[in-house]
């Protein structure tokens, strides 16, 4: 359902804040991602070849717009296929005309916490939440500051590992709740995981939430 690249990409569909905030408390918020057509997110994104040399980098801006299904407001941009919402257990995920439902990031979570990120055919089906090996993420921290060019943030911190034979990575996401994606870095390895370089890093520019 995922691949590294994938996962990257979808970070980039996100990420939220009002502008020259400085440390938002860290009381928490009844969702995590604010997702609405009125906000919107500015950020940088770059990326590194594996001697760490930057080959490009760009700035990207995302908007959601919202549909509904089933009575639930679910949110989506027009470059992808994904929707998202807000659920008591975080923030979930499914495709455009699919009905499986993936939860994407915990929340509320506590520190230490893994769960799996399952394959579609798996979405859904009790137990195999937990079977999927290929990928799984944890929670690194409930509130850490991140300092990104929009402003300082308490984030939690959610790690993503592939664990694919071929392919080993992860990606390091740091969201702040009531305001959305901070910043992501997503290393690639390889010589049979001998090798780790940093393959992407984004970080908020200006995250407008209305």
């Amino acid at each position: 359902m995922k691949t590294n690249i994938a996962i990257f990409c979808l970070v980039i569909v996100f990420i939220s804040c009002k502008d020259n905030v400085s440390e938002p408390n860290s009381v928490q918020k009844s969702y995590l991602i604010p997702f609405s057509p009125s906000n919107r997110w500015i950020y940088n994104v770059t990326i590194y070849d594996s001697v760490g040399t930057i080959k490009r980098t760009s700035t990207d801006t995302t908007i959601f717009y919202d549909t509904v299904i089933s009575n639930v407001h679910w949110f989506h941009t027009y470059r992808n296929d994904w929707t998202y919402s807000n659920s008591d257990i975080g923030v979930v995920s499914r495709l455009i005309g699919d009905d499986h439902i993936v939860l994407t990031y915990k929340y509320p979570a506590l520190k230490g916490e893994h769960y799996g990120s399952p394959s579609i055919e798996h979405a859904n089906v009790g137990n195999e939440w937990l079977a999927d090996t290929v990928y799984n993420t944890e929670i690194i921290t409930t509130d850490t500051i991140i300092t990104v060019p929009s402003g300082n943030y308490h984030c939690l911190g959610y790690k993503t590992l592939n664990n694919d034979a071929t392919i080993i990575s992860y990606t390091l996401e740091f969201i702040s709740p009531g305001y959305g994606w901070i910043k992501s870095e997503t290393y690639f390895s390889y010589n049979q995981g001998k090798n780790v370089y940093l393959f992407g890093k984004i970080e908020g520019k200006s995250i407008i939430i209305n």
